[in-house]
């Protein structure tokens, strides 16, 4: 979770332009970005002194060179001041405070124990998971972007929302993959519900369903007992890999070039997640897909 002194240090840097808006919403996570990214729209919307008024056209030159978030000379400073200061309030469009955000990088995972102290989540490698403390007792709801176990004790209902859709339960033990395009739910005890787009579907402990190219794809049996990423293996049946290549990345941090060679292809089998030069073997060997390793970046081809 960042702290409040890195996520005023990160706003800084990314509205003098010393990163991106891609690297701010990964270190700080896709609501807390937005919520940010609001409060920019805010501020754009303020009247600007007469006294304080320059030359737009000027900025503007300057900030397309330098691709910097400025558009007046004053408007950095107060962004700044009144981003400090909603922080400071503890209050960010209501809810700052209350919302709890837990951000993996690269190869980590961690267990986080839910706001009841009977549910908990293991978050997976680059992962992100957010929840309000706010009414957790009659609303159980967190927001996921990539991989989770969940633990969940009977109660009131259970969600995880997702880029792509949303799982639900009464208590259970489940876990979602999700990122923009896929959205993936095993479940290992109870039944949960996903749901996308309007198209539910109900998936019973020792099953699994994936959610891909807008659609659902046909249920499959499970034969662990929990996610198998949690004792340092994952398996896979005939998943797409362009998913896989997303694990590789989350895991390892590896760039992959090329990716296109691995399109309409999928892959069954298991690989470590301990072990970067096994699983690139066990995955591409298998689909006779040429490769080279070279530092942290993967070359695919024919």
């Amino acid at each position: 979770m960042v702290d409040k002194e890195n996520i005023e240090r990160l706003l800084a840097d990314w509205l003098a332009g010393r990163i991106s808006a891609d690297d701010l919403r990964t270190k700080i996570g896709t609501n807390d970005f937005a919520r940010y990214e609001k409060i920019l729209a805010e501020v754009d919307s303020w009247e600007v002194p007469d006294h304080y008024q320059v030359d737009l056209h000027s900025i503007k030159s300057a900030r397309n060179k330098k691709k910097a978030r400025t558009v007046t000379l004053w408007r950095p400073l107060l962004v700044a001041a009144s981003v400090v200061f909603i922080i400071s309030l503890g209050i960010l469009f209501n809810a700052f405070e209350s919302d709890i955000s837990f951000t993996n990088s690269i190869g980590e995972t961690q267990k986080i124990l839910l706001p009841d102290s009977s549910s908990y989540v293991i978050l997976g490698p680059n992962a992100q998971l957010t929840y309000s403390s706010d009414n957790w007792k009659d609303e159980r709801v967190v927001r996921l972007d990539g991989k989770a176990y969940f633990d969940i004790s009977k109660g009131n209902s259970f969600k995880v929302v997702t880029n792509v859709g949303q799982v639900e339960v009464l208590g259970t033990g489940f876990d979602v993959g999700a990122d923009n395009n896929s959205l993936e739910v095993k479940c290992y005890e109870g039944a949960v519900s996903a749901t996308v787009e309007g198209r539910k579907v109900v998936i019973e402990a020792g099953s699994a369903q994936l959610f891909f190219n807008g659609k659902w794809e046909e249920k499959y049996r499970i034969q662990e007992k929990n996610p198998g990423w949690i004792n340092e293996k994952i398996s896979f049946k005939n998943t797409p890999l362009s998913i896989i290549i997303k694990e590789l990345k989350s895991i390892y941090g590896i760039r992959i070039e090329n990716p296109e060679v691995t399109k309409n292809r999928r892959f069954t089998g298991t690989i470590p997640i301990d072990d970067m030069e096994a699983s690139i073997q066990i995955v591409f060997n298998s689909m006779s897909i040429d490769y080279k390793l070279e530092g942290s970046t993967l070359y695919l081809s024919k």
